[in-house]
């Protein structure tokens, strides 16, 4: 749960994940859950999850495949394969970097705020990653805005469909560019300017500023955590929250 899995090219064993292939050898019930899991594959085939046949139960969920693979191959009794994502193509997933690995969502990715919250009706756990893994060899805390993506990672972002003045201005924080973006949904540029104000955790007003209605605003010389911000304009108030991270 909440792994980043990356094949490269040059793979001599093309099977990404496999599961009791030396057989079922091991009290059960035998039950494999995949949730939330960023695979890439760079070889030309490959299989994402080489189960053992008879297995009781498969469940994957929320995952992100990219790249040719086969998903499944073995025939467990249960087979439930719920909100992944899947491209034979690497690039139409759209990450921020395969080059160096860097495989967090972009504004441009599938799957945003579309995972399903797997909470203990399911199968009696929360299936839910509170963790992200942060290259080469480190983690982080995955943001949680209850609308979770499908993806080991999270666009740290407040979506305009969450986010909307007055059915007309919206605004989300994109973590790829460390900004906080203002969209003008009725495509009037004739309004009086808005104002934001960026508070920390501890209610510190740390910004403010007047802004125009299509800006981008970046939070450069920010440090990381948890912040609060406020748009007022037309006689209305947007606020929300958003973590920022290094």
């Amino acid at each position: 749960m909440g792994n980043i899995i990356q094949q490269s090219k040059f793979s001599d064993n093309n099977s990404i994940i496999s599961y009791a292939r030396e057989g079922l050898s091991n009290p059960g019930p035998h039950n494999f859950y995949f949730i939330n899991n960023t695979v890439v594959n760079e070889e030309d085939k490959g299989i994402a999850l080489n189960i053992q046949s008879n297995t009781d139960t498969v469940f994957s969920a929320n995952n992100i495949f990219a790249g040719p693979m086969s998903i499944l191959v073995g025939i467990p009794k249960v087979y439930l394969n719920l909100n992944n994502v899947m491209n034979a193509e690497v690039s139409q997933i759209h990450f921020a970097s395969t080059s160096t690995y860097d495989y967090l969502l972009t504004n441009q990715s599938p799957g945003i705020d579309s995972a399903i919250i797997l909470n203990q009706d399911y199968l009696g756990y929360l299936l839910k990653p509170n963790k992200e893994y942060q290259h080469p060899m480190n983690w982080k805390t995955r943001f949680d805005d209850q609308h979770p993506d499908i993806s080991a990672h999270e666009l740290q972002q407040l979506t305009k469909s969450k986010n909307i003045l007055n059915n007309d201005l919206g605004a989300y924080y994109d973590a790829s560019t460390r900004t906080i973006v203002l969209l003008n949904t009725s495509g009037n540029e004739n309004h009086s300017k808005l104002e934001l104000k960026i508070y920390n955790a501890e209610g510190k007003k740390v910004i403010s500023k007047k802004v125009d209605r299509t800006n981008e605003l970046s939070l450069t010389g920010l440090h990381s955590g948890i912040y609060f911000f406020t748009i007022s304009g037309l006689q209305k108030l947007l606020s929300s929250s958003f973590v920022l991270t290094d």
